[in-house]
């Protein structure tokens, strides 16, 4: 059995753009009436009860005659005669003309449980009322149908109009138009509650309920602006696809879930609210919005492609779920303590992917960038952490192995601020490592590993930006941009990269003032673990904010070379 939820997958599809059509059969109809005398509809069940109104009836029939092992208790009042009005009378292969008897709450309040449903079957459900008094003011019923979900609305009519659900009556038109669907609760019961406001000079009187067993997921609802599944669970099958038009909005309510074993392709937006769900198990293309407030989960057997759509997961408590494969060339975007797992394969494709403060990336999967960026303010927890090309930032949390690839741009800190790496950080050859520096030169990024060993490839350049104008450079020093505390018998530092110094002094005295007097680079005393290499990486000195009249100078490529050539054991200084 899937580790998801075992769905029953039979029922509605909705075809291209939002045409929807139904491929379900029908069981028989269980219908329960008062009889008052004049009897009651063709193999209805007659529910009518003691003096009080209250009454169980087990075993009912439904319209074919035979048996159903459905149950229902009544608690209301008696029924009295009324009439029906003809031309309110839906067609119906029993006939409905009988529904002329009525039941009135006691004391306002009526209650009608069925029992003994299946929780996992959908149901048709109609709710029948018959108006008194001779003006639409005379007769109102509020009814609340409760299941695995919930839906309300009121009944108002009079002078003998049947109403069905939430509509009045017509000859017209059939009784199955006026279905509601849901699923039972969870011990296979559905309940009907009814009350009448407290001015109403008549009653409600209540001519009968009905139910339908489709074995079908509730079918999507359309308006002019929305798809809506507001009941139950809907599968779009395999081979079928589901269209999300401009301007439409997909909308997942309150507890469904929407289960896609076809193909959905959004042009627009997909939403679900608190608790509703949507399940991938075929292809979910997404080229505009997705707003996770509820779940999103991406089956093994799923694939998630965001071309140049946002997707986001935006509410406490709720998290997107990849066991299957999610390639990103829009937004990702997890927000404050929400939560995206991945446990297979992310791919960053040139789109951007932002994890806020509090949120959490995490899950036994591969995180690969193949160009883009990836932001990093709150926890990012992967097996690896692959960047090609693009750009890693951020000043949060990363859990699991990092390799920085040529041509890469690793940006630790906002402005600036610390990067913390659990695990080993390699740098590769032709990659930046690109550190902002504040007007002090007391104030830099920093890129923290713990738990394993940093390793800077041959090659790598190392890019100082200046983020205030006239910066202090009199004492700065490479490693304090590096805090690393490996895991017992590990190496800290591994550094393969010379560090290129022609003009250093020149340029630092174009961007500041004084003496610079760099430890750990320079052309003076240095320590044993730094020794002059043929190797020529340079170190890049920007200044964004106060550009210096030439800033050629600030790459320097020449000739002067002092390499990191060895491994050396340095801790962040702190003084």
């Amino acid at each position: 059995m899937s580790r998801y939820r075992d769905i029953r997958r039979v029922g509605v599809f909705a075809a291209s753009m939002i045409a929807l059509c139904s491929t379900t059969s029908h069981a028989s109809i269980i219908g329960m009436a008062f009889d008052a005398g004049n009897g009651v509809p063709v193999n209805w069940n007659d529910i009518t009860g003691d003096a009080s109104g209250n009454g169980t009836f087990t075993n009912l029939i439904d319209e074919s005659g035979g048996t159903t092992g459905v149950n229902v208790t009544v608690q209301g009042y008696v029924a009295p005669i009324g009439s029906s009005l003809a031309s309110t009378v839906p067609s119906h292969s029993n006939g409905l003309s009988a529904l002329n008897s009525y039941a009135q709450p006691a004391w306002n309040e009526d209650s009608l449980i069925i029992s003994n449903l299946d929780s996992d079957t959908v149901y048709k459900v109609w709710a029948i009322g018959l108006g008194g008094g001779s003006a639409p003011t005379d007769y109102s019923n509020n009814w609340t149908i409760s299941g695995a979900t919930t839906t309300s609305f009121v009944q108002t009519a009079f002078g003998g109009q049947l109403s069905f659900n939430s509509e009045v009556g017509d000859s017209a038109r059939s009784f199955d138009s006026y279905a509601i669907e849901l699923k039972p609760d969870a011990g296979g019961q559905i309940t009907f509650d009814v009350t009448n406001p407290s001015p109403q000079r008549e009653r409600g009187k209540i001519a009968g309920i009905a139910i339908e067993a489709t074995g079908s997921a509730p079918p999507l609802n359309v308006d002019a602006v929305n798809l809506i599944l507001q009941s139950g669970d809907h599968t779009i099958n395999g081979g079928e696809t589901l269209t999300v038009p401009q301007p439409k909005t997909l909308l997942i309510q309150n507890d469904r879930r929407l289960i896609n074993d076809g193909t959905i392709e959004n042009d627009w937006i997909v939403n679900s609210n608190h608790n509703g769900t949507i399940e991938n198990n075929g292809i979910f293309i997404n080229n505009r919005a997705v707003n996770s407030a509820g779940d999103f989960i991406n089956s093994a057997s799923g694939t998630y492609n965001n071309n140049a759509g946002s997707a986001t997961v935006q509410r406490s408590g709720q998290q997107f779920l990849n066991d299957g494969t999610v390639t990103n060339k829009g937004v990702v975007t997890v927000l404050q303590s929400s939560r995206f797992t991945n446990n297979n394969s992310f791919t960053n494709d040139g789109g951007r992917v932002q994890i806020y403060e509090t949120a959490v990336f995490d899950g036994t999967g591969i995180f690969t960038q193949i160009d883009g960026s990836l932001i990093v303010n709150g926890v990012l927890k992967q097996a690896e952490v692959n960047i090609v090309r693009g750009t890693l930032s951020g000043a949060g949390t990363i859990i699991g192995d990092v390799t920085i690839g040529d041509g890469a741009i690793f940006a630790p800190g906002n402005s600036p601020g610390t990067l913390e790496i659990d695990g080993d950080l390699i740098i590769g050859a032709n990659s930046i490592i690109q550190i902002q520096i504040g007007a002090t030169g007391a104030t830099s990024d920093l890129i923290r590993v713990t738990g394993g060993s940093l390793t800077i490839l041959d090659g790598a350049i190392i890019e100082l930006v200046f983020t205030e104008p006239d910066p202090d450079v009199s004492n700065i020093d490479i490693l304090d941009f590096f805090d690393i505390t490996p895991e017992a018998g590990d190496d800290a530092i591994i550094v393969e990269a010379a560090v290129n110094l022609s003009n250093v002094f020149k340029v630092f005295t174009d961007l500041g003032t004084g003496s610079p007097s760099i430890s750990g680079i320079g052309t003076g005393a240095v320590s044993a673990s730094i020794d002059v290499t043929a190797n020529a990486s340079p170190v890049n000195l920007v200044n964004q904010v106060d550009p210096i009249p030439e800033p050629g100078t600030l790459a320097l490529f020449a000739s002067g070379l002092l390499g990191l050539g060895a491994i050396g054991r340095r801790r962040r200084r702190k003084d």
